[in-house]
C-alpha cells in the first residue's frame, strides 16, 4: 500500500493532500509544477499485479475519450518506474 506521495513524482507534482483511498492505490490533490495547476492523481499500488496494471491503464484511456459535464477529462497517464498513475481535471 502506498503510505506517502511516491519519490518518482515528487519532482512534477506538490501534493496537497489525500483525497481517497482504495484496494489498489490512492487519490491525491496536487499541483503539477511544469503547468502550474491542481490535478487530482490516481496513483496504482507498487504490489498490484499485471492485470490490474493493464485495466488501470484501460481506465484511463476509455475516460480520455469521454466528454461530458459529470465526468473529470483526463489530461495525462504514465508511469514513474514502477508506479502507474493518472492525472485528472
Amino acid at each position: 500500500m502506498i503510505r506517502e506521495f511516491p519519490e518518482e513524482l515528487k519532482a512534477q507534482f506538490r501534493v496537497q493532500g489525500e483525497l481517497g483511498r482504495g484496494a489498489a492505490g490512492v487519490v491525491f490533490r496536487a499541483r503539477q509544477v511544469a503547468l502550474n495547476r491542481e490535478v487530482a492523481l490516481k496513483v496504482l499500488n507498487r504490489q498490484i499485479d499485471a492485470g490490474a496494471r493493464a485495466r488501470f491503464l484501460r481506465e484511463a484511456r476509455l475516460s480520455a475519450q469521454l466528454t461530458h459535464a459529470g465526468i473529470v477529462h483526463v489530461y495525462s497517464a504514465d508511469s514513474a518506474g514502477e508506479v502507474p498513475y493518472i492525472v485528472f481535471e
